[in-house]
């Protein structure tokens, strides 16, 4: 009866409904998408982060263990190294810049060790 007076059938009138909800749904994916992974990369950086940090702390304890009788950069380019390769077994990338810097946090840390607070 539609059909006859619309000349639309309702196959095509429920495929055309069809089509704007699976529309919708997609561009409702495409959102929910990019929060996620701003989420995630957010989360990722995060915990990058402080598994550099504790990297660097295991590299500094090691060059100074292994090469405490050698040269500052000798120490240096060993745990740079020793980052390095655990960076390349967890398949990690991280710049020259941020090794050094977690080293070079783990060795501050080591020379001015933690201040306790008096209570007043």
């Amino acid at each position: 009866m539609l059909e006859a007076v619309t000349g639309v059938s309702l196959q095509d009138l429920l495929l055309v409904v069809l089509e704007g909800v699976l529309l919708w749904g997609v561009i409702a994916l495409r959102g929910v998408r990019r929060n996620a992974t701003a989420y995630y990369d957010a989360r990722a950086t995060l915990k990058q982060r402080e598994w550099l940090r504790l990297v660097g702390e295991e590299a500094y304890h090691f060059a100074e263990r292994a090469y405490g009788g050698h040269e500052s950069e000798a120490k240096r380019y060993q745990a740079s190294r020793y980052v390095r390769d655990r960076a390349e077994e967890l398949g990690v990338e991280l710049t020259n810049s941020e090794i050094r810097a977690s080293i070079e946090r783990a060795w501050l840390e080591r020379q001015q060790p933690m201040q306790t607070v008096k209570p007043s």
